[in-house]
């Protein structure tokens, strides 16, 4: 995450206003893009392996998120390319566990830290959200952001990564290969010539993001 931290952007470093206008995109189920078991699934409907989108690698957001029932109460997060950091957990408060919501007979803790990456449809320009909250989508999102910042260092060139959904496998003690998300990188979409359709949506600010349920421990999103 240090290294994420570094990656410069000239876009606007209006963090929170960016930042809410990224989540209130995310409003419906039907924006969300989650991996769950494998697959990729926009709410119940899967998205093909193979399926390409522009991935704003530049857009980027850490966010902890804070849950009460299945409403998001609470938000801290910003962007990789501002050099956002985010709190520890302990920073946060809702230390004391025996408050903590019971679900599925264990102790939940309200607050979850997500990756949030937005990804362009090239032909329609809809807008998706990928959201994770497990180590292995984590890992996802940064590798892309690194090959990006790499070849902006390189190149100079701000051409936002085309990438095609897959799944590669990692290794855990815990549960030994399991699958996790991979972003191949196909090409580049050259936003000098062609410009793409901003990931930062005109939208009304919102109180909460109510469809935004709390990430599942099944599938990808093993506990480690």
């Amino acid at each position: 995450m240090n290294q994420l931290a570094t990656i410069q952007s000239n876009l606007p470093a209006d963090i929170e206003s960016e930042a809410d206008n990224l989540l209130a995109t995310t409003q419906g189920h039907e924006k969300l893009l989650k991996f769950v078991k494998g697959k990729y699934k926009v709410m119940d409907d899967e998205v093909p392996l193979g399926t390409e989108f522009i991935a704003h690698a530049p857009q980027l957001t850490f966010s902890w998120v804070k849950f009460v029932g299945n409403k998001v109460v609470d938000r801290r997060l910003g962007r990789a390319a501002d050099r956002f950091v985010p709190p520890e957990r302990e920073e946060l408060g809702d230390n004391d566990q025996s408050k903590w919501e019971i679900r599925d007979g264990e102790l939940k803790d309200p607050w979850s830290f997500q990756h949030l990456l937005p990804l362009e449809n090239p032909e329609t320009g809809e807008l998706l959200v990928f959201t994770t909250s497990s180590i292995g989508g984590q890992i996802s999102t940064e590798e892309l952001v690194r090959v990006y910042a790499q070849r902006l260092r390189r190149k100079g060139s701000r051409a936002l990564p085309i990438v095609r959904l897959a799944v590669t496998q990692m290794k855990t003690k815990k549960f030994g290969d399991v699958a996790r998300p991979h972003f191949e990188v196909t090409g580049w979409e050259d936003t000098t010539t062609t410009p793409a359709v901003s990931p930062m949506r005109t939208v009304n600010d919102i109180p909460d993001v109510p469809d935004l349920d709390p990430p599942p421990h099944d599938g990808e999103d093993l506990p480690f």
